[in-house]
């Protein structure tokens, strides 16, 4: 995901949320860049299985990036995009995704009937 822009990393993400339906926390309601279950969050979609390992769970993504195990790119987005799947309900994301697109000006471009 280095050499993608912003609009491409928000589809990313977006597609994924939506085609997961689910959040990826622990037992506590801590949210997980991958859970035991292989839900992934909001920026836990988007690191390479070569990068993860548990040791990187509860280390912010910013973190992350410093120590250039992923891209440093888009911090706000990623901020919004963390946020929406941490602070919502999963029935709820469509339309927080739709609001981060227009705050960011970037296009919502999720079809679910593309999808199944």
């Amino acid at each position: 995901m280095h050499e993608h822009t912003e609009q491409e990393v928000f589809d990313f993400v977006v597609n994924h949320l939506l085609t997961q339906g689910v959040k990826s926390f622990d037992t506590y309601g801590n949210c997980l860049y991958l859970s035991p279950e292989g839900a992934r969050c909001a920026a836990g979609c988007l690191i390479p299985a070569e990068a993860y390992d548990k040791t990187i769970e509860g280390t912010a993504w910013i973190a992350l990036a410093q120590s250039g195990r992923v891209p440093s790119w888009q911090m706000i987005l990623m901020e919004r995009l963390q946020d929406c799947h941490d602070g919502y309900e999963p029935e709820k994301w469509s339309e927080r995704l739709r609001e981060i697109a227009v705050e960011l000006g970037l296009q919502f471009n999720y079809n679910a009937s593309e999808t199944r």
